[in-house]
């Protein structure tokens, strides 16, 4: 597109007049967009505090209104099943107050009046036909055996979570259990107030009242009250409770939460939720969204004028140009004898157009003589063992021998004088080595013996030895190039193979050297495994590389406070995984030793905080996703192994320990979270597994090395399950026994296969 001029001139005014329209265009609308965001996400944070005031208001209502029925003699004779004259109560006023109870408030879904019995007496608007939580019962039970004194103004308030009882609650106003699924609560969550009956003339507690609301309904008076197309949800720690319907775009959602919390006035206890309110934002956005189609379609109008303009403009400065191209494309064709071109528009295209008919001329003189001197040397082209070759100044091809259409490939000359019209550009192969031959040649006017890959016909190289000189006429300038061309590609071949060689088995040597090198210095800065015997004697450990270098290592050190034994398992194996191992094994030292951390999900934390900021992880800019996967045990000195207060504690990542004791095998297993990667949480908590030592326990702690080491009959992984079985199998085994037969194992299972990682077992007792 960009070949034609007039296409190139209208698009350079196009972009010149649209880029910083649109550009400022869209800085407009991401701040307007911005703008509208945070001002609705303000709206729905007081949208929800409002809710949250109005139904704390409508349950303290609601409550108010129970205390006052509760107090009324009707209901607390209604209790009484006695015969003094009292039934009338029970069929007449009674359940009167309790039906228009339910009618006037809405969030109630069943009220149930309890005799001190914890019997049924009245439940409005029907019956449910599952039993009512135990919670609800155990709290009303304690509130009727204080039948007296404080009773009188006390409530409660009761959390529960019962499924079935919530799915066979009658709904509200209806009198009936629904049928209609999407009629019934979907969560299993609900609150119930117990408010005591109290008779005014003996101030007994008599019965209690039993008001159950469901979050759901909650909910849908909520939406109810803010009149907006949104969703409102209860989470109850973080786990939502009641579940409206999720909009199609979750990206386009502004959603507004709180603290909703509902009290006991005595216990001061609190039963705390979050209270979440959510619209769509598409709403809010609708009027912007058609301002900014507006302002789109003038920029567009306003485009689609200057294109117009810019477009008229080439058009007419365009002409001159396809007059100067008639001109070079006769010249291309061989016809150098043009008449001057009438009509050009601009001077200096004018200008141009005299220039070339001049360049017309001097072509037809040069030509001429170079047919002469074509004749005198035709003789020696075609007899000659090496190419030759003549070519005129501009690099095109004048006369060449049989040899030189061979070396080039072609299957004659008129072939290839056809085809090579630039050989500076169509045969050689590297720019930087035509460049640097035609600098000799205009330099020295002659190059002996210059060495250069070429392009044949085929698309192949070939190596040449190029020789040629410039011939000039008196005035100095070139009429023309001549010289020889000697295949050598057979030659270079040879060098080349045997360059490589050698320089492969340097290379390789040297690489090994260094590999070498690097396992000398890992071996150096990591701590020596073999030195926890000197802690603990009962003990092996197992430290198998898969290459010279490796990424896992057993990190032992011993504080003032005890001993702490490691395993990591860093990214990768070989070079890269000893690179994390000194990264991991510096981070290790310094926590431990500088900075006096000794417990080990804290050195955990700490040590995936270090790993992530050394190489830079926790940036967008990170070129590395590495981190590493750890046990840590920290284990109190010998005088306080038995001591019966403390033992051993133990944190892992990813990374689990294996414990035997009196034959049984118990695994605690590791937080499902690495150490220093990109999605490493950084504020990760890891947790603390403190176990008891006793007299003939024994320990373990490994990488994932052993287990996924694939082989046997059917080449299949040896298993975690398998790897714990063969360290129950041999626990009885002194330790150094113990990792005999564990490596006997491990190779007897490998077989013939390859191994496939790090291999690294920790074991020891007491």
């Amino acid at each position: 597109m960009l070949r034609n001029f007039r296409t190139t001139l209208v698009l350079i005014i196009l972009i010149s007049a649209s880029v910083p329209v649109i550009l400022f265009s869209s800085l407009l609308v991401k701040k307007i967009y911005n703008i509208t965001r945070e001002a609705a996400v303000r709206e729905a944070n007081l949208t929800a505090k409002s809710v949250s005031d109005l139904l704390n208001h409508e349950v303290d209502l609601i409550i108010s209104r129970l205390v006052t029925i509760g107090s009324n003699s009707d209901v607390a004779l209604a209790t009484r099943k006695t015969p003094l004259g009292f039934r009338h109560y029970l069929g007449e006023r009674a359940p009167a107050y309790i039906r228009n109870f339910i009618s006037e408030n809405p969030l109630v879904s069943v009220l149930r009046l309890f005799d001190s019995e914890l019997q049924a007496v009245i439940e409005a608007p029907g019956s449910v036909r599952a039993g009512w939580p135990e919670s609800v019962l155990k709290n009303a039970k304690e509130m009727l055996s204080n039948p007296a004194g404080d009773a009188r103004t006390g409530y409660r308030i009761v959390e529960f979570r019962d499924e079935n009882f919530i799915n066979q609650m009658t709904m509200p106003g209806t009198g009936k259990a629904s049928q209609d699924p999407n009629d019934r609560p979907e969560s299993s969550y609900g609150i119930v107030l117990l408010v005591p009956v109290v008779f005014d003339v003996t101030n007994e507690t008599y019965g209690v009242l039993a008001a159950m609301i469901s979050f759901e309904n909650l909910a849908g008076f909520a939406l109810s009250e803010i009149k907006l197309p949104g969703t409102v949800d209860f989470f109850k720690n973080d786990i939502r409770i009641v579940s409206s319907p999720a909009f199609g775009n979750q990206e386009d959602i502004i959603s507004g939460e709180i603290l909703f919390d509902l009290g006991n006035p005595k216990s001061g206890q609190k039963h705390r939720y979050t209270l979440r309110i959510s619209e769509p934002f598409s709403g809010r956005f609708s009027e912007i969204t058609d301002s900014i189609r507006n302002l789109i379609l003038l920029i567009v109008l306003a485009v689609l004028l200057v294109t117009l303009f810019a477009y008229t403009f080439a058009r007419h400065l365009s002409a001159a140009l396809n007059s100067l191209i008639l001109i070079v494309q006769s010249y291309a064709d061989g016809i150098y004898n043009l008449p001057r071109p009438e009509g050009i528009m601009f001077s200096e295209f004018r200008q141009i157009a005299d220039v070339l008919g001049e360049m017309g001329n001097r072509i037809i003189s040069q030509i001429t003589e170079m047919r002469k001197a074509e004749e005198k040397y035709r003789s020696i082209f075609e007899n000659a063992a090496e190419g030759m070759f003549q070519t005129t100044p501009e690099g095109s091809f004048l006369a060449a021998n049989p040899s030189m259409v061979k070396i080039l490939g072609y299957n004659s000359l008129e072939e290839m004088l056809s085809t090579v019209t630039n050989i500076p550009k169509q045969t050689y192969a590297g720019e930087e080595r035509r460049k640097e031959f035609l600098s000799l040649l205009k330099q020295n006017r002659r190059v002996v013996g210059f060495e250069t890959q070429i392009h044949r016909k085929d698309g192949s190289e070939a190596y040449v030895s190029v020789s040629t000189r410039t011939v000039r006429d008196t005035n100095g300038r070139v009429l023309y190039c001549e010289g020889s061309m000697v295949d050598i590609t057979e030659r270079k071949k040879r060098e080349k193979a045997e360059r490589q060689q050698k320089a492969a088995e340097t290379v390789s040597r040297k690489i090994m050297e260094s590999i070498r090198y690097a396992r000398m210095i890992q071996r150096s800065l990591l701590p020596n495994p073999e030195n926890i015997k000197g802690f603990i004697p009962d003990s092996f450990s197992v430290w198998m590389p898969r290459d010279i270098v490796g990424g896992d290592f057993i990190y032992m050190d011993c504080i003032g406070g005890g001993l702490i034994i490691a395993v990591i398992d860093c990214t990768g194996h070989g070079v890269p995984g000893a690179f994390m191992t000194m990264i991991a094994a510096f981070g290790l030292r310094k926590i431990i030793r500088d900075e006096g951390y000794h417990d080990p999900a804290q050195i955990l934390k700490r040590l995936s905080f270090m790993v992530q900021t050394m190489l830079h992880q926790d940036t967008d800019y990170a070129l590395s996703d590495d981190g590493l996967d750890a046990a840590i045990c920290f284990v109190k000195p010998r005088e306080t192994y038995f001591s019966g207060s403390f033992g051993l504690i133990f944190a892992g990542a990813k990374l689990p320990l294996v414990y035997i004791r009196d034959g049984e095998v118990t695994v605690v297993k590791g937080d499902r979270q690495s150490l220093g990667y990109k999605r490493s949480d950084i504020n990760f908590d890891f947790s603390d597994h403190t176990i008891k030592i006793d007299e003939g326990m024994s320990f373990y702690m490994f990488s994932d090395g052993f287990p996924d080491q694939p082989g046997g009959e059917k080449n299949r992984r040896f298993g975690t399950r398998g790897f714990i079985n063969l360290l129950e199998k041999n626990a009885h085994c002194p330790f150094d026994e113990q990792r005999e037969k564990l490596l006997e194992a491990f190779h007897t299972h490998m077989g013939k296969n390859e191994r496939r990682d790090d291999v690294t077992v920790v074991g020891f007792g007491f």
